[in-house]
């Protein structure tokens, strides 16, 4: 144990402490005696403590001075040039360089080394192992989980930050931060419950003021893997826990809501035509412009996302999956982004828009004149609007991706019960299968029991209104057979239709990115690799040849089985 941890416990009194000059000094002095092992180390500290708090209460019993303060430096730490260390726990192999830390514990460890560097401030504060706070960053009264990081002159205060998500530049205060968001540009966050997290805030982002002139007393709750685009106003109260993977676009502002559309886009509106009836509503007689939109209302496209941008879609569950650096909370980081919870709230999104689509028999755009459906046609819009188009589109989507997570689901179960009658067991397979091979399949099941039975609807808690014939006959999308006994080479067949069909818009969804750079920039092309060797398309279509191949090779086997079999 080096020297320092010694005196710093055995010293009678905090003057006979060393300065913390001489703590960093003793502390990275290679010469000092070699660390114990981890064993005998933590039960040196555990004595120590003990005998730290003995001579507390010995000198609380004989003066009413105020206590002796101790700073504990676990071994192969690095304590150098801080002006101040002051009633903090260092952990092993954690590095403090020109930098304050009061009231702190740093827990730290030789793979997973915290960093507190480059004058920056940790005040009040718990960092867990591998943490990074630097370029004179701020931190008080908060809790770093392990991998996170703030730096680049970024302030946290009074915040709970997840794993591997960073804080750079900006601000966030009273805000509980899940994992991995991403929040490295000049903007705010406050008052904020995004457990969830996998989120990101882009430059000029204003994510709440918590003040109404009244109290402080207002918040905002976000839903999982938000994307907030640049400038974008949020005002508080705003509730978005239900609208998953959703993307607020540049230069929106974003009234006080209820919003409960996974996947989606909300964007100001540019649509002159559109604007023109939204002004026709609000000139309306007295009684009616209580129901109208705004002058300015936002445009709501429900499964945007998953249209038009499914290569997000891909890229983040890649990105979810190989970039979390956590140990602790692997299971929660790398969770997969279609699971039963968020396949729910599609579900009953897609409920919602059928039945605004199909509420009033004929009623269309044409019968109506109204281009658009606002809260009091459509719940769980907030203060948007949504067009006809959006709206059947929205329900064509949500129907591909939940066929497309339940198919996935059987097509799980199929692999991994032949591995068992094969008797292989491949942990590492194994588990990374647990989620859909396992446990999600029971949630799959009814899901392809009730699209395939011919009924009208996908069952869900959270989906209690039927889709009517009108909007039924629209969709191209659904592959259904009256049949409950559906043979499973007729689903096997129907997965690698959708799958094609996925895979064709993830493919599309970026060469609209390149046709257009190549129209503006002159040296896109020769400063971009090609879009075949994007590692995001090819590990889509690897995806599609392994479940080409399965079903090739497995249509007959099941020729006979039924969904009602397994």
């Amino acid at each position: 144990m080096p020297e320092v941890l010694a005196q710093a416990f055995h010293s009678g009194s905090a003057h006979d402490t060393p300065s913390d000059a001489s703590l960093g000094a003793q502390a990275s002095d290679p010469s000092a005696s070699a660390p114990m092992a981890d064993g005998a180390y933590a039960a040196r500290l555990l004595a120590l403590v003990d005998a730290v708090h003995g001579n507390e209460r010995d000198r609380a019993t004989a003066s009413k001075d105020s206590p002796v303060i101790y700073t504990i430096i676990g071994h192969d730490a690095i304590v150098q040039c801080c002006p101040r260390v002051v009633a903090s726990f260092i952990g092993p192999f954690a590095r403090l360089e020109n930098s304050e830390v009061e009231s702190s514990s740093l827990l730290s460890g030789r793979e997973e080394a915290t960093w507190v560097v480059e004058g920056s401030v940790v005040s009040r504060s718990l960092l867990q192992e591998g943490v990074a706070v630097r370029g004179h960053a701020l931190v008080r009264d908060s809790l770093l989980m392990e991998h996170s990081s703030v730096d680049t002159g970024g302030k946290c205060s009074h915040v709970v930050l997840g794993p591997d998500s960073g804080v750079a530049t900006g601000e966030c205060h009273h805000s509980l931060v899940g994992p991995c968001v991403g929040f490295h540009h000049q903007s705010l966050l406050i008052a904020a419950l995004w457990p969830r997290g996998r989120g990101n805030v882009a430059y000029g982002a204003q994510i709440g003021s918590n003040h109404t002139g009244r109290a402080a007393d207002q918040e905002c709750l976000v839903g999982e893997g938000i994307f907030f685009g640049l400038g974008v106003l949020v005002k508080l109260p705003v509730n978005l826990s239900h609208s998953p993977y959703s993307l607020v676009a540049a230069g929106t502002s974003l009234d006080q809501q209820r919003l409960h559309f996974p996947f989606s886009l909300i964007a100001a509106s540019r649509d002159g035509a559109f604007l023109r009836q939204c002004l026709e509503d609000r000139m309306g007689d007295m009684e009616t412009r209580a129901d109208a939109p705004p002058i300015l209302p936002n445009i709501l496209r429900p499964a945007w996302v998953l249209r038009a941008s499914p290569y997000t879609v891909f890229r983040n569950e890649s990105k979810y999956m190989h970039r979390s650096k956590s140990r602790r909370h692997k299971a929660m980081v790398t969770e997969p982004l279609f699971r039963p919870e968020i396949i729910d709230m599609m579900v009953e999104a897609r409920a919602r828009l059928q039945q605004a689509l199909g509420s009033r028999g004929g009623w269309d755009e044409k019968s109506t004149g109204k281009p658009f459906f606002s809260k009091k046609d459509l719940d769980g819009s907030g203060s948007n609007v949504v067009t006809w188009r959006g709206a059947n589109e929205g329900v064509d989507t949500y129907t591909v991706w939940i066929k497309r997570y339940a198919l996935r689901g059987l097509y799980d179960r199929l692999k991994y019960l032949e591995k068992e009658e094969m008797g292989i067991n491949e942990g590492g397979v194994e588990e990374a299968r647990k989620f859909n091979g396992n446990s999600f399949w029971e949630h799959q099941k009814p899901i392809l029991l009730s699209m395939y039975s011919g009924e009208a609807r996908i069952t869900s808690p959270h989906a209690p209104s039927p889709r009517s014939e009108a909007a039924e006959k629209k969709s191209d999308v659904d592959i259904c057979a009256p049949d409950e006994n559906v043979k499973i080479s007729v689903l096997l067949s129907d997965l690698l239709d959708v799958e094609e069909r996925i895979v064709r818009g993830v493919v599309r969804s970026k060469e609209r990115d390149e046709i257009r750079g190549a129209e503006i920039l002159d040296d896109y092309s020769a400063t971009r690799p090609p879009l075949e060797d994007d590692k995001i398309i090819k590990g889509a279509k690897a995806g599609l040849v392994e479940i080409r191949e399965f079903v090739d090779l497995h249509k007959g086997t099941y020729e006979a089985l039924s969904l009602l079999d397994l």
